[in-house]
């Protein structure tokens, strides 16, 4: 009985992906399924739902979308943090016309981060989202999993797995410039082994203090038209004291400061608030927080703030007092900044 509700779950899911997206044709029949030939089935990408005891998607839980000529590329430069390669190669993919293709991690850490996806959906169809409705916009629209099949071109860099199909929030921008904030004053769950706590903690010390962490960021210059890049080592060696000079470095662009971007931020940063000091369904460990603005000045700021990275998240009866303390130490950062830079031009 399990097993047929999800997979009812999953058609609807699907079914109303392709009313809002006309470029997927309509979901082929188990019977027409069937009749694909091996060479139509390599260029068949597969968005499906998983069940919340799956561990891997099983063949008849699939319903296959034809997506005709969706360009699937690396994000590249547009991967400000998160898993990579050992070549150093990005993970992250981008399909047309704007979806996100995050790698579904292994083991139990994907189940999770798929299920609190699958968990919102599934609240928000039944009206029951209740404390949680207000911190639904500040997750990325969530579309299902895609199987993406290995490709015939050995050459290729996709290679076959399970990636979490997202909105790609950067979208329409010119100049897309990001922040990636590992959230909350610890980053190990707890019952996390000692070795992996240190490993944790080593990374960043002082987070304890701050109540996040740079991972990375990009911030697009306007004078020399380029974007300066900055890593995980960038954050890994700030001094408590200089996050308030690493927030000026990601809110500049050459002519200076972006203060209206920097108090649409705030803004955006004390809704969030709010939704985490009424909600404790949830406890974020180790999860982001993404910070997008246009680099280009524009006439009014164009901001998003979204959460991210949910692979290990814990149920929870209390608030979330570590997320919750570096979200204050956050909006009060931002605050000063804007104190200090009130005579400054309104850039934004």
């Amino acid at each position: 009985a399990c097993l047929w509700l999800w997979r009812g779950h999953i058609q609807r899911s699907l079914l109303r992906l392709t009313r809002r997206h006309p470029s997927l044709k309509r979901l082929p029949s188990d019977e027409e399924a069937r009749r694909e030939s091996d060479e139509d089935v390599q260029d068949v990408d597969v968005l499906c739902r998983l069940g919340l005891e799956a561990i891997k998607v099983s063949r008849h839980l699939q319903r296959a979308a034809r997506i005709p000529c969706a360009e699937i590329q690396d994000m590249g430069t547009g991967q400000v943090g998160g898993h990579r390669t050992l070549d150093g190669k990005t993970v992250m993919r981008t399909m047309s016309p704007h979806f996100v293709l995050k790698p579904m991690q292994a083991g139990t850490r994907g189940i999770k981060e798929v299920r609190f996806y699958e968990e919102i959906e599934a609240l928000r169809e039944a009206g029951s989202l209740g404390m949680l409705h207000a911190m639904e916009s500040f997750l990325c629209e969530y579309y299902g999993v895609l199987l993406r099949p290995m490709s015939s071109d050995t050459a290729s860099v996709h290679k076959a797995g399970h990636y979490i199909v997202l909105k790609d929030i950067t979208h329409g921008l010119r100049h897309p410039c990001i922040l990636d904030l590992k959230m909350g004053t610890r980053t190990y769950e707890p019952d996390a082994s000692d070795v992996k706590k240190r490993k944790e903690m080593d990374k960043y010390p002082a987070q304890e203090i701050t109540g996040f962490r740079f991972v990375g960021m990009r911030v697009y210059n306007a004078l020399t038209k380029g974007f300066t890049f900055y890593d995980k080592s960038y954050g890994c060696s700030m001094p408590p004291d200089s996050v308030s000079q690493g927030f000026v470095n990601f809110f500049s662009n050459g002519n200076g400061l972006r203060v209206g971007v920097v108090r649409a931020v705030h803004a955006k940063v004390e809704a969030l608030i709010q939704c985490f000091q009424k909600q404790t369904r949830y406890h974020f460990i180790s999860s982001s927080l993404l910070i997008v603005y246009e680099g280009a000045d524009t006439p009014t700021p164009n901001v998003d703030v979204r959460m991210i990275d949910f692979a290990h998240i814990r149920c929870g009866e209390m608030l979330d007092s570590g997320y919750i303390y570096g979200l204050l130490r956050l909006r009060d950062t931002l605050a000063q900044i804007l104190e200090e830079h009130s005579t400054s031009a309104d850039h934004h």
